[in-house]
């Protein structure tokens, strides 16, 4: 694991990108020039370019969890460290492709919460993050569902207050269009509609870490 860090010796990698899918990497690798690392990370594919560096963990808080470790534990001795969560979301009402920045992150399994900051301005809704064990299909509230975002605000503690960790979602079903129509190809198509706006979100994260 230790070799990872030469694929880009000399260069100072800051944000840490996390993605549950490959078709949810797809569109970042092409638009951030992202290359393979060597082994991954945690036994999972990992990619990296100049101050950014992005593995798919897998689906679900479990496996994303253990991700967010290796990585802590991989480099920890870096001066600064960014996290950036995307990923598609179910939600009641709003449109399929619709992105939310968390300002708050709920687990159903145990009732915990935490408070995020997203960034100010940002060109999209602001708005709360339901993290489940199993797909949501009922949407009971008005948060977006999703299964993993809850596995990184307890382990990124300094990150939250900072806001140096962002949860970025997009609407992949809501009650008019089921679940039953996301494919790998869906997925990555809809956050390629969204590179613009995850582009805005890495420079911020930048300007942030850098200040």
């Amino acid at each position: 694991m230790v070799r990872n860090r030469g694929l880009l010796e000399g260069r100072r990698i800051v944000i840490h990108i996390l993605v549950a899918l490959r078709s949810e990497a797809r569109p970042l690798l092409s638009h951030f020039d992202l290359e393979p690392m060597p082994g991954g990370v945690a036994g999972r594919p990992a990619f990296a370019a100049r101050d950014l560096r992005l593995v798919v963990t897998g689906m679900g808080g479990s496996k994303t969890a253990f991700a967010m470790e290796e990585l802590w534990g991989l480099y920890r001795s870096e001066p600064a460290i960014a996290w950036l969560n995307v990923g598609i979301a179910g939600h009641r009402d709003l449109p399929i492709g619709e992105a939310i920045l968390a300002d708050e992150v709920l687990e159903a399994a145990t009732g915990r919460r935490w408070k995020l900051h997203p960034i100010s301005g940002a060109p999209c809704r602001i708005g709360p993050v339901c993290t489940v064990d199993v797909v949501e299909e009922r949407y009971p509230t008005r948060a977006a569902y999703e299964m993993e975002a809850a596995s990184l605000c307890p382990r990124a503690p300094d990150a939250l207050g900072t806001g140096l960790l962002q949860i970025l979602k997009v609407v992949s079903d809501n009650r008019q269009s089921g679940t039953q129509q996301i494919s790998a190809a869906f997925v990555e198509e809809l956050i390629g509609r969204q590179l613009q706006l995850i582009e805005w979100l890495v420079g911020e994260l930048r300007g942030k870490v850098e200040a």
